[in-house]
């Protein structure tokens, strides 16, 4: 989690026994929602680094926890260990973007975790350059074509198309934001739903009971298909572990 971010906790009432975890950033939100066995309504605001901090140092055991209203302080007991944080007003917390109105496609899950983790390392870290920061993401009716760059390498990766969307974008998403899809939706199946805002400003990834939303990077990708070559006059071989000769005896 960066230091920038914090989440709220929101239980809601008792006919919807479910626990939401919107957490922000200046340019990424998310929400996890969590069944829970009984609920209350009530809100507060959580550092997110000393509550996920104190969180991976439980074990696997019910975890308690208790707000005071008066003083905002979180309760939080699990078997030995029990901490109280100082949480601010819920009305503190920023309101994430809604995706009222968009464009919308689904991908499976799997298949477009696979092509981030096999694209989103090659994006650029240099600040300096924001568009080779992002991964683009070219969506059209062919399928779905995930690229990234930092100048020195390249690693594109194609999906193909599924259903009949007639969506046509080429979006710049953060790569900081695709690599919190894998977290935020361990434990998820099925297909991803993934929702561009009209102003294609904002792009909404939501799967399960997760979601994770990131503003789109501004400007224009580089084309990079102009330095992949159409063809190749070496083309290498390489024996299969079957047609290894067995070494005599």
């Amino acid at each position: 989690m960066n230091r920038g971010r914090s989440w709220r906790i929101r239980t809601l009432p008792f006919w919807a026994p479910r626990m939401a975890l919107p957490s922000t950033d200046s340019a990424n939100c998310g929400t996890v929602t969590s069944a829970l066995p009984r609920s209350t309504l009530v809100s507060t605001t959580v550092p997110a680094r000393l509550l996920t901090d104190f969180v991976g140092t439980l074990p696997e055991k019910d975890l308690e926890m208790a707000l005071d209203l008066s003083t905002q302080t979180l309760s939080l007991k699990c078997a030995r260990f029990d901490t109280h944080v100082m949480c601010i007003e819920a009305e503190e917390f920023p309101p994430g973007p809604r995706p009222d109105e968009g464009d919308r496609l689904s991908i499976p899950l799997d298949e477009l975790l696979a092509a981030i983790e096999q694209t989103q390392m090659a994006a650029s870290t240099d600040e300096a350059r924001p568009v080779l920061t992002g991964v683009l993401l070219h969506i059209d009716r062919d399928g779905q074509t995930l690229a990234a760059t930092d100048g020195h390498r390249l690693a594109v990766r194609k999906l193909q198309a599924r259903g009949g969307s007639d969506l046509e974008a080429r979006l710049i998403v953060p790569a900081r934001a695709l690599a919190e899809l894998p977290r935020a939706f361990r434990g998820e199946s099925g297909e991803v739903e993934v929702i561009v805002s009209k102003a294609r400003n904002q792009i909404f990834f939501r799967a399960g009971t997760s979601e994770v939303t990131s503003r789109l990077i501004d400007g224009t990708y580089p084309n990079y298909t102009q330095v992949i070559p159409t063809k190749s006059s070496i083309r290498p071989c390489a024996p299969s572990p079957c047609s290894r000769a067995t070494p005599p005896t």
